[in-house]
């Protein structure tokens, strides 16, 4: 028997979630959400929750057969995570059960442990004539163009909101008048800061340390005001960069796309 929680005391299960920091970011982000919901198999002392939202989904808990019935309030289509290191059970067989079409995913987290001004100025390297490396703000949104702007847009919904809540660094070509790299973290939990970095396609851009000098600009900043940047890297191009910018202990987990006809 599975029971849905109450829209106001979804927050109240956090602490109940990952050690991993990504996903404890993320995850805190999804409990704040009014349109995610979540079910438990009990009301006084829950073994197994179930957040789903358009977003991601997250099963935590054990994976006993049990389970079965709380992934029914799952979308047909979903993003699922596992929280608190739970690859220890057969999640791709448990989750074949709900859907037709189940893909196991790589990722990695980093401890941000070494990191300090100190390390990120050894690593910075001057600006390229012609570039311009600063923070931006709400003046400079005619700069964040679709390709530049689509994961604010997916994440905010608004680019307003976006310069609102992040912090953001860029990298202006400034012959083009156009946007090369951007960095941006927001606080999802408190005293940390997420990354997120996008770099403008194609070959005059591409592999040039772009992204890198964009990044150690906004992780300076990020400590020197006090905040502590993360990493979760998707693949093995975001995990090295990760590694290049002072970042270690990378922590292989798994997350799973789920799909139904």
């Amino acid at each position: 028997m599975v029971f849905e929680v109450r829209k106001e005391e979804i927050p109240n299960l956090f602490d109940k979630c990952s050690s991993i920091l990504y996903i404890r970011s993320l995850l805190k982000h999804v409990t704040n959400d009014k349109k995610t919901r979540a079910w438990v198999d009990s009301t006084d002392s829950p073994k197994q929750i179930v957040f789903n939202n358009k977003m991601s989904s997250f099963i935590v808990g054990s994976p006993p057969d049990e389970v079965v019935e709380l992934l029914e309030k799952i979308d047909d289509t979903a993003h699922i995570f596992v929280p608190n290191d739970q690859n220890n059970g057969d999640w791709e067989h448990i989750l074949s059960k709900r859907w037709t079409d189940v893909t196991k995913l790589k990722r990695w987290a980093f401890s941000s442990d070494d990191l300090s001004i100190e390390l990120i100025d050894s690593k910075i390297k001057a600006v390229s004539s012609g570039y311009e490396l600063r923070q931006l703000n709400l003046s400079d949104i005619d700069l964040m163009d679709d390709e530049m702007g689509n994961i604010a847009i997916q994440s905010y919904g608004d680019l307003n909101i976006y310069f609102q809540k992040c912090i953001v660094y860029g990298l202006v070509d400034m012959s083009q008048k156009q946007l090369v790299s951007v960095c941006s973290g927001y606080p999802f939990i408190e005293g940390e800061l997420e990354i997120d970095i996008v770099t403008r396609s194609g070959e005059l851009y591409r592999r040039q340390g772009f992204a890198s000098l964009v990044c150690l600009a906004f992780m300076k900043h990020s400590i020197g005001v006090g905040k502590i940047p993360t990493w979760d890297a998707a693949n093995a191009i975001s995990r090295d960069l990760a590694l290049k910018l002072g970042f270690t202990s990378p922590i292989e987990y798994f997350t799973y796309l789920c799909k139904n006809p």
